[in-house]
């Protein structure tokens, strides 16, 4: 009943819609394609104005488009995201790509985070392989893709999704494209937030999640909308990620999140997003039309009459502010905050993000920094959590906050060259526990405060159109480690990672 539902709604969005543009045709690019390594660089002078620079991912072919507009003046900066992102075709109604991307990673821990070295790191070897296939047909895309990475399975964080061949879906959709619509089935990450920085209510840091969306609107205003399927707990409160295998004897909860959002923009200049959120459960629990209208507000609607599932809600706001050079974005979302009684600590998050371009002629700098409370992403039913796989499906961890200072260095030869200072203060809570009684835990810092600062420096490259190369290091030097008072270690952590992309377009 349910995949029935969303091809009906599918094909509805796709019924109403008006003829796309052509820069709209084609398929997605990956939230973790290099080219986006200069996506702030390029905001911050004032390119790519069409694309929404709150959610991720964007269409390629609208990043192709926006990519073209850049100047002279930075060519050299716009043409190895360009190289590295397409071949030479023309875009039509009728062409198709293939895009094969084999890597290494090498690295001292199993953890992706660096800022968060292991207590007990290992050195490791992650092997990489992505296969994306497309074809248009109109202002249809159907695209077929999976991916072998063997950082998933090592992962200490999260919980695997491969059970053949270490093979998992992603980047695996259909889409259509109109004038004032877009309709979307299938398997990405996704990113409600700006470029590599946090997102409270949607975030890419969780797999990949099977994803029904649809935005209809102009670039000036405009709605948008993602149900996605998470995965189901156990009768007994276990997060598996096989729940149908391991609750015979006690039942196991259907997991979904609805996201919806409301953008006001002036493009090029700066935008608002309202949003809300609700991660709703049950036994019984599929696709529900209560949630997925982006106009049935989630703090007015999640405890009323009829209530068929357990839910949990947030709400939030994006926003973004250009001038010349300038970039300047920031997020916020809130679980909980008691106005009332005051009795109750808050349960919220934030960001602020501040870049600069161009601070000598080829230096730009940025400054950022991020708080989440203890309790946010939590709840008193563990169903209700705010994880998909063991991951954060908005930060990974709460009760910290933290800072950067960060300059990059655009080097002739294409490289670039950043330095950058970190600290972290983290606190004992975590929403991957169970949910403290009322009283029971501050706003933020629970227990003993973990300290860290990190300097660091970062080195990017993408080399004769195909291959990228990125090589980070730094030192850890942290203070109260692992909650111990008085306990100082200082650690080293860093990787390297290299691949290469095969690329074939045509008209067929």
């Amino acid at each position: 009943m349910a995949v029935r539902t969303l091809i009906f709604l599918f094909l509805l969005g796709a019924a109403v819609v008006q003829q796309a543009d052509a820069q709209d045709r084609g398929p997605v690019l990956p939230l973790d394609d290099p080219a986006l390594w200069y996506h702030n660089a390029l905001l911050a002078r004032g390119f790519l104005s069409g694309i929404d620079a709150s959610a991720f991912p964007v269409k390629e072919s609208s990043y192709r488009v926006g990519l073209q507009e850049v100047s002279a003046e930075y060519r050299d900066l716009a043409s190895r995201s360009l190289r590295r992102l397409f071949a030479d075709s023309t875009l039509t109604s009728r062409h198709y790509g293939i895009r094969l991307r084999p890597g290494l990673t090498f690295a001292n821990q199993e953890s992706a985070n660096y800022l968060r070295p292991e207590r007990d790191p290992a050195n490791v070897i992650y092997t990489l392989l992505g296969f994306e296939s497309w074809f248009t047909a109109g202002n249809f895309t159907a695209a077929w893709g999976w991916r072998h990475d063997r950082y998933y399975d090592r992962d200490p964080e999260g919980l695997d999704t491969a059970h053949r061949w270490a093979i998992r879906p992603e980047n695996a959709y259909v889409s259509y494209a109109g004038k004032y619509a877009d309709v979307f089935l299938g398997r990405v990450r996704n990113h409600w937030g700006g470029f590599s920085q946090p997102a409270f209510l949607l975030s890419d840091n969780p797999r990949p999640m099977d994803r029904f969306a649809f935005r209809i609107g102009t670039s000036r205003l405009n709605v948008s909308t993602s149900l996605s399927e998470l995965d189901s707990i156990t009768g007994d409160g276990a997060f598996t990620g096989i729940a149908g295998d391991d609750s015979v004897a006690s039942g196991s909860e259907r997991r979904y999140l609805a996201v919806h959002k409301l953008t006001i923009a002036q493009p090029g200049a700066w935008s608002v997003g309202l949003m809300h959120s609700i991660l709703y459960s049950g036994a019984t629990s599929g696709i529900s039309l209560k949630f997925i209208n982006p106009f049935q507000l989630a703090i007015l609607s999640v405890d009323e009459k009829p209530k068929n599932d357990e839910n949990n809600g947030l709400i939030g706001a994006f926003f973004q502010f250009q001038r010349p050079l300038t970039l300047i974005q920031g997020q916020v979302a809130i679980d909980d905050f008691d106005l009332l009684n005051r009795k109750e600590p808050a349960s919220l998050a934030a960001s602020a993000y501040f870049y600069r371009a161009k601070v000598f002629s080829n230096t730009d700098i940025s400054i950022g920094s991020t708080i989440v409370t203890a309790r946010t992403f939590n709840a008193e039913q563990p169903e209700g959590r705010y994880v998909y796989l063991q991951r954060g499906i908005g930060t990974q961890y709460s009760d910290f906050l933290s800072g950067f200072i960060s300059a990059t260095v655009f080097l002739p030869s294409g490289v670039t060259v950043s330095p950058r200072l970190d600290l972290l203060l983290q606190g004992e809570g975590d929403f991957h526990q169970p949910f403290p009684a009322h009283d029971g835990a501050p706003t933020i810092f629970e227990g003993v405060v973990e300290r860290t600062v990190r300097p660091s420096i970062t080195f990017r490259a993408l080399f004769n159109s195909m291959v990228d190369v990125e090589a980070t290091a730094g030192f850890n030097l942290i203070q109260n480690e692992n909650h111990i008072s008085g306990v100082s270690e200082t650690h080293f952590s860093g990787g390297l990672a290299v691949s290469y992309r095969f690329m074939w377009q045509g008209v067929y």
